[in-house]
């Protein structure tokens, strides 16, 4: 049975008898002249094929070939490449001079600032900045900085507990009087000879922290666990750069036999007879050796803020000195001098 056509749907055309269609690569080649093959069951005589005149055409392949010819080649890639690395090192270059010039503008222009800064001003500064110092060292008073311990010890807070009781002599302290416990932040040791980090720990009862201080100052040397322990007050960044920056001074005063102490807000303190002697700011220096009889000493001004390289290479103000990293011996002996113990000077001072 015949189906019936759709209607509105176009039938497939039909092939003439002898008829070669031509493809699309057919017509992108250019070959149009194409002769028709004969048909098998065909009863009439094969003609033989015609002679043609001309060479064949080959101008489809001429022109597929040319295309071929005109791609990129690996060299023009190259060239490419290297003209964008040119163009974009062009414009960083650019950059780099141009942050280079702000800061120079910007040196000079704080350079600027500080000469302009007359004594009022100055003045005025220095006792806002130790008044911000003072602020910040009574935030830490209850702070107690334990150095020596090795980096195995996780569990600080059982480990403190245990210290200060050996310390004190009783068990008194309980973990709840250890309100923080944490290493200082700075990265992990890269070797086993660098120093180990410090123990920051926060004591809720301030009478029993100054009892822990005061022990530990009376043990010398201060053995727990088989390693060397130092205890010392936490004291801001500003004021361990000012002690550090006065380290010369304390030498002379140490060799002249006259005792010190420090005092808070920042203060170097000399007592003779009535006589109170301070040094509060760089400035007081001069005068504080000329009232004592003592040789000049050069120190370095710990106010003003001297720019150092952090652990990641970006450079971070700093007051006073770098404080050294010096590897962490195993006996220190006794520590003690006149008018201040090793407690009460932070690194050593």
């Amino acid at each position: 049975m015949v189906k019936p056509k759709t209607k509105g749907v176009p039938a497939t055309p039909r092939k003439r008898l002898g008829e070669t269609q031509l493809g699309t690569l057919d017509a992108f080649l250019g070959v149009s002249d194409l002769t028709p093959l004969p048909r098998a069951d065909s009863n009439m005589a094969t003609s033989p094929p015609r002679s043609q005149t001309g060479p064949p055409d080959h101008g489809g392949i001429g022109h597929l070939e040319s295309l071929i010819a005109s791609l990129p080649t690996r060299a023009d890639i190259d060239w490419l490449i290297m003209s964008v690395k040119d163009t974009f090192k062009a414009e960083v270059d650019g950059l780099r001079s141009d942050m280079t010039k702000m800061d120079g503008r910007l040196e000079h222009v704080e350079r600027r600032l500080e000469e302009a800064a007359g004594p009022r001003e100055a003045a005025a500064l220095s006792d806002m900045r130790r008044h911000i110092d003072d602020l910040e060292n009574r935030s830490r008073r209850h702070n107690l900085r334990i150095r020596g311990v090795r980096e195995t010890v996780t569990d600080l807070r059982a480990y403190l507990v245990a210290f200060f009781s050996e310390v004190l002599g009783h068990t008194r302290l309980t973990p709840e009087h250890i309100d923080r416990a944490h290493r200082v932040f700075r990265p992990r040791l890269p070797a086993p000879t660098d120093p180990l980090r410090d123990i920051v720990c926060h004591i809720t009862d301030f009478t029993l922290k100054e009892s822990v201080a005061a022990a530990a100052r009376n043990i010398t040397p201060l053995v727990y666990d088989g390693e060397d322990i130092e205890v010392y007050n936490d004291l801001s960044t500003f004021t361990l750069g000012a002690r550090r920056a006065l380290r010369p001074l304390l030498a002379v005063l140490r060799e002249a036999g006259i005792p010190y102490r420090w005092g808070h807000p920042f203060a170097l303190m000399v007592q003779r007879g009535q006589d109170l002697f301070v040094i509060c700011t760089p400035a007081d220096v001069q005068g504080f050796l000329r009232d004592l009889d003592l040789p000049s000493v050069d120190i370095s001004d710990w106010e003003r803020p001297t720019r150092f390289p952090d652990h990641r290479g970006r450079e971070r103000p700093q007051y006073g000195q770098p404080r050294p990293q010096r590897p962490r011996s195993r006996r220190r002996g006794d520590r003690g001098r006149q008018g201040v113990s090793p407690a009460q000077a932070e690194d050593g001072t």
